[in-house]
């Protein structure tokens, strides 16, 4: 069929194609046979109307090859598809898929059993009624029972204690009522006896008329889960009283109690600044401490603390600012509510906290708030008023007011 070689391209051609050979050589030479064609025979300068055709003539050729290559290929497969298949004659074809891409129907149950098994969630399948239909590996791992000994109609239910009951039938009115999936946590009871929360997402299965017939619940066992986040939460309780608290009173630490006068004082800068701090001071308790030891002295600042939260109103803050000082904040009250409320706390102290030493008194310093108090200022002025108080030989208290 196809040639290397062409006929000579009538003078028109040729003359055009010779005028483009000037403006290049072809790396092929050519030779004309008896019989008037071009025949290239060499690496030689050649016509460039002639290299050009019998070019052309190669690429023609080896792309034809290249498509009757193709469409025998496609012809191999077209028959071995029409073989597998099954194609009879010209009419139609009997589809029979190949074995790789089918499952035996008598593999069926046994593939589902093999999922089931092989999921770590627990999977309960049950019928309308709530009667367990199938259930995985996974339960009877857990619970201790068989699938077997739990065919009675309320068998599931029982696994739950009586006070829980409720959610499950809750969950199974709302499965019924078009609902799903349902999401509940139930507590199962164990063969030995142990209680596991499981965390359910149950879904609901219908048949054609829309009605349930089946639902089929995933659950996880967030026991553990659970109470490492309960141990979490009280270990983060713990730190935040002992950040907030004196270690050996239980009272708030200073540095609590100057978050709440903070607090109370950007109260006070919004709606009106009332109340008063209160320093209160030990006299002789370094005797305590020097004589007796420390334990003595640990003894004493606890009563002192019980003491004090037996005088003080619910509204009022009272804390342990470090060795033998402590602080009281009264957020409502004058002059006259804060000497008083000294007095009473400085007469309890004497008369009711026993020291091996003999009584005990403390020095009380009173600052009142204003509307340009600071904490700071506040603190300032409670502590210059209570040292003043314990040179002082007069009166048992003294305050100072703030600057106006």
């Amino acid at each position: 069929m196809w040639k290397s070689a062409f006929s000579v391209p009538s003078e028109a051609s040729a003359s055009s194609t010779s005028r483009r050979e000037e403006n290049g050589t072809s790396p092929a030479s050519r030779s004309r046979s008896s019989s008037g064609r071009f025949v290239i025979s060499s690496y030689e300068a050649a016509p460039r109307a002639a290299h050009s055709h019998t070019w052309r003539a190669r690429k023609v050729g080896s792309s034809a090859r290249r498509l009757s290559s193709s469409f025998r290929s496609i012809g191999r497969k077209f028959w071995r598809t029409r073989l597998r298949w099954g194609c009879v004659g010209h009419t139609g074809c009997a589809v029979v898929p190949s074995v790789r891409h089918t499952i035996p129907l008598s593999g069926d149950s046994e593939l589902l059993d093999a999922v089931l098994d092989a999921a770590a969630s627990l999977i309960v399948v049950a019928d309308a009624r709530g009667r367990l239909v199938r259930w995985n590996r996974a339960c009877e791992e857990l619970l201790g029972y068989t699938a077997s000994e739990l065919e009675s109609p309320d068998a599931l239910l029982d696994l739950s204690p009586a006070d829980e009951r409720h959610l499950a039938e809750d969950a199974m009115r709302a499965l019924r009522a078009g609902r799903s999936p349902v999401r509940a946590e139930l507590h199962w009871r164990t063969r030995d006896g142990d209680l596991r929360l499981i965390e359910w997402s149950t879904t609901a299965l219908t048949g054609a008329d829309g009605e349930l017939t089946h639902t089929v619940g995933t659950g996880i066992d967030v026991t553990d889960a659970r109470q490492v986040e309960v141990e979490r939460a009280a270990a983060e309780v713990r730190l935040r009283h002992m950040a907030e608290h004196d270690a050996l009173t239980g009272l708030f630490n200073r540095r609590r109690f100057e978050e709440e006068l903070d607090r109370h004082i950007a109260h006070g800068r919004r709606y009106g600044m009332d109340g008063a701090l209160l320093l209160l001071d030990l006299d002789d308790f370094k005797r305590v401490n020097d004589e007796f030891g420390h334990r003595a002295g640990d003894r004493v600042l606890t009563a002192v603390a019980v003491v004090l939260n037996h005088r003080l109103r619910e509204s009022d803050i009272l804390a342990r600012f470090g060795g033998d000082e402590f602080a009281v904040l009264m957020p409502v009250g004058g002059v006259a509510e804060a000497t008083e409320l000294a007095e009473l706390l400085g007469a309890a102290i004497q008369d009711e906290v026993p020291t091996p030493a003999g009584s005990l008194s403390a020095s009380v310093g009173i600052a009142l708030f204003r509307d340009l108090s600071t904490a700071d200022e506040v603190l300032s002025r409670a502590d210059v008023a209570m040292y003043a108080q314990k040179r002082s030989e007069g009166a048992a208290v003294r305050h100072l007011r703030s600057v106006e």
